[in-house]
């Protein structure tokens, strides 16, 4: 057997690996149709709090979807197969009495969408609406590192000026690549 032959098997095999262990993970187990898990939501309230200071609570929670697109079901739940599944890219604003605003995530422009998924839906008219949200929210929380998440704060017109406002956990300052490029040391 020449050295081409099983380098192509060794492939062929390696291949037929991934396959299985693919569809093990993402499509063998349903979701169960119910749960015995339980939130005790008074002792939660509790815990965080809000009992005393229930005025101090946001009074409306925003959203705009900036891009929509589609994912294999088995990657965003397991057990549900490779069935294609429409996945948005939403961002939260988190609003209070005073007028205040909390900004969850902060999605991507035109630019990283098509870089990345050219074939989604992108909404120009969102995009433009987050950048002022961006500019105005009291804090910027980004709840994990990927583009669709973070990407707005890079490709903001004005990255300077939502410093003051952005709060990273200290894993995500220490990735410190490309993306926050426009924070101080």
């Amino acid at each position: 057997m020449t050295i081409l032959k099983r380098i192509g098997f060794g492939l062929l095999l390696l291949i037929g690996v991934i396959l299985l262990v693919g569809f093990y993970y993402l499509g063998s187990e349903s979701v169960p149709e119910e749960t015995d898990f339980y939130i005790d939501l008074p002792a939660l309230r509790v815990l965080a709090g809000t009992e005393s200071a229930i005025d101090q609570l946001p009074i409306e929670v925003r959203y705009e979807v900036i891009a929509i697109g589609e994912l294999p079901r088995g990657l965003i739940m397991a057990g549900e197969g490779f069935e294609p599944t429409e996945m948005p890219r939403p961002v939260f604003q988190v609003v209070y009495a005073d007028g205040h605003t909390i900004l969850i995530d902060s999605a991507y422009d035109r630019a990283l969408h098509e870089a990345g998924a050219p074939s989604e839906s992108f909404d120009d008219a969102a995009w433009e609406r987050l950048v002022v949200a961006m500019e105005g929210a009291e804090q910027i929380l980004v709840t994990h590192e990927h583009n669709d998440h973070l990407g707005g704060i890079l490709k903001h017109p004005r990255p300077e000026r939502l410093i003051q406002s952005l709060r990273l956990t200290e894993e995500q300052l220490s990735t410190r690549g490309e993306i926050f490029a426009v924070l101080p040391e």
